[in-house]
């Protein structure tokens, strides 16, 4: 199956999202992440609650851990995940052990608990995404991202690692803001934007 590709430019060259009022995408896009978080945890119960029997008897306690990170607004919040690394009390003795460990974190399935930040509104299933490192420091850059809920994914996840490099911190960030729509939100979420095309340079947002 082709799968499509979609270049930076044709998300078009003015923005389309006017979020000034209020979160970006409004009550649709919260609607879609709330629907969609329920359904999630209602079908994942299962797996869910083995992951949590896994990390207990392998990893030790506290089976989730929280993360501050930066949200809408600029409010920090706490992220969760599935806690994957043993305390130093706690070592895994055997290699079948860390594998499993491994394949948790190589998955994204240690990321699972997150699905109850997108039903708290700490995040959408589709977003921007700020890192640990990130600050706020009244960069008009990154208070213009802040009008969206931090991502599960987002644009940057499916460009190649060349092209991320060679943008501008934030921008792709930004783009996406911009240029918001639900088609591109469904896109980015089912990987339609696996291999998304540049032109040969991308030139920062001014």
């Amino acid at each position: 199956m082709r799968r499509s590709a979609v270049k930076l430019n044709d998300l078009g060259s003015g923005a389309r999202s006017d979020h000034r009022h209020g979160p970006l995408g409004g009550l649709s896009k919260r609607a879609v992440d709330v629907t969609l978080a329920v359904l999630t945890l209602v079908l994942l119960a299962p797996l869910l609650v083995a992951i949590c029997v896994l990390i207990r008897l392998l990893v030790g306690k506290p089976i989730i851990v929280a993360d501050p990170r930066i949200g809408l607004g600029g409010k920090v919040f706490a992220r969760y995940r599935f806690r994957t690394t043993p305390s130093g009390s706690t070592r895994l003795d055997c290699r079948w052990e860390a594998s499993i460990v491994e394949v948790l974190r190589a998955s994204g399935l240690d990321r699972l608990p997150q699905v109850c930040n997108v039903l708290r509104g700490d995040m959408s299933w589709v977003g921007p995404q700020f890192g640990p490192e990130d600050t706020l420091n009244d960069n008009a850059k990154a208070l213009e991202v802040l009008w969206a809920r931090p991502g599960l994914t987002g644009l940057h996840h499916h460009v190649p690692r060349d092209l991320r490099a060679r943008a501008v911190h934030g921008d792709l960030d930004r783009i996406y803001v911009r240029h918001w729509s639900m088609w591109l939100d469904l896109k980015i979420a089912f990987g339609a934007l696996a291999r998304v095309q540049a032109e040969d340079t991308i030139t920062p947002i001014r």
